[in-house]
């Protein structure tokens, strides 16, 4: 049992259902916008997130929908490309479970706590005033553990996209990982400069 859930975890596209991950990469998606509304953050490309003025939740739910919609359009043509008998919903539902990475980052960075300790700690770093006591070193210790988290999700963020666009494109060739991986971060880029979000 413990066996399967791991693979169910680790290897989603493998060991679910379409239409069960499709709901679950629904429903991450509703959670990633009522925190980015609730806790002022926006993703503004498709792996960057960042601190924002507050923003209505029909705002979040647009901006995030340009994100996880670009990304799939982008990834189709190019999973079209290799296979001609890629679906759209294939592609769409595996932007929306690997976004399941930006919905845990959201809740490690963004959380109240931790921009609170970023609030005060930010300031003292910049300052060059590194004579922090024991609270505050506990902070630093946690906000560098947090970052290095959020590290690791942002790459698997491109471990469950590739694993799931492979199986959606019927690819083996290793290099269409590479372009995978281009592909997205050209196009965050892109969002990046352009900034197409609302508020």
């Amino acid at each position: 049992m413990k066996a399967k859930l791991w693979k169910r975890i680790f290897y989603p596209f493998e060991h679910n259902t379409s239409n069960a991950l499709l709901v679950v990469g629904i429903l991450g998606y509703l959670c990633l916008s009522l925190l980015g509304s609730q806790w002022n953050f926006i993703s503004d490309g498709i792996i960057q997130m960042h601190g924002s003025k507050p923003r209505a939740l029909w705002q979040v739910l647009i901006n995030n929908a340009i994100n996880s919609l670009s990304l799939s359009v982008l990834l189709f043509l190019l999973a079209r490309l290799v296979y001609s008998k890629t679906r759209y919903i294939d592609v769409f539902t595996v932007v929306l479970i690997s976004q399941l990475c930006l919905l845990i980052n959201g809740l490690l960075l963004f959380n109240p706590a931790q921009q609170a300790a970023q609030k005060d700690l930010i300031p003292i770093i910049l300052k060059g005033d590194f004579t922090l006591n024991e609270i505050q070193v506990n902070q630093f210790v946690w906000m560098t553990i947090l970052g290095i988290l959020a590290l690791v999700f942002i790459f698997y963020f491109f471990v469950l996209l590739i694993q799931g666009m492979k199986i959606a494109m019927n690819s083996k060739k290793g290099y269409h990982a590479v372009f995978i991986i281009v592909f997205t971060l050209l196009l965050d880029i892109i969002l990046w400069i352009v900034r197409p979000y609302l508020g």
